[in-house]
């Protein structure tokens, strides 16, 4: 398929989130018949623990959820996910704060891909 069919995704979404909070930020909505190829992921987060970043596939439905980052130690630079769109489900990137110490930390993450 020639590339102009296809459409490209490079979205980046930082913020402060403080203890208890998820904040989060949809990506994309991929139309019906057409296929999301997410293929990198990037997270820029404190060295604190219980803080975690996310991609969500379907937020506020049947969600599948896909761990990025976790100060547990979990970290997928190169992650590949494919999903076939229905023109509802969305990609949605989740910053996500459970640390009791006070105050509050800035959570980032990217993710790149395309759908066609």
């Amino acid at each position: 398929m020639p590339n102009g069919d296809r459409v490209f995704i490079n979205d980046l979404y930082s913020d402060n989130v403080s203890f208890g909070d998820i904040k989060t930020k949809d990506v994309v909505t991929v139309p019906n018949g057409k296929t999301l190829y997410i293929k990198k992921f990037h997270c820029s987060v404190p060295n604190k623990s219980n803080i975690s970043v996310y991609l969500i596939w379907n937020y506020g439905g049947e969600v599948e959820e896909y761990l990025v980052y976790s100060s547990s130690g979990a970290y997928y630079d190169n992650l590949t996910i494919e999903k076939e769109g229905d023109g509802i489900k969305k990609l949605t990137i989740v910053l996500k704060h459970n640390n009791q110490s006070e105050g509050t930390y800035g959570i980032g993450g990217q993710v790149e891909g395309y759908y066609e």
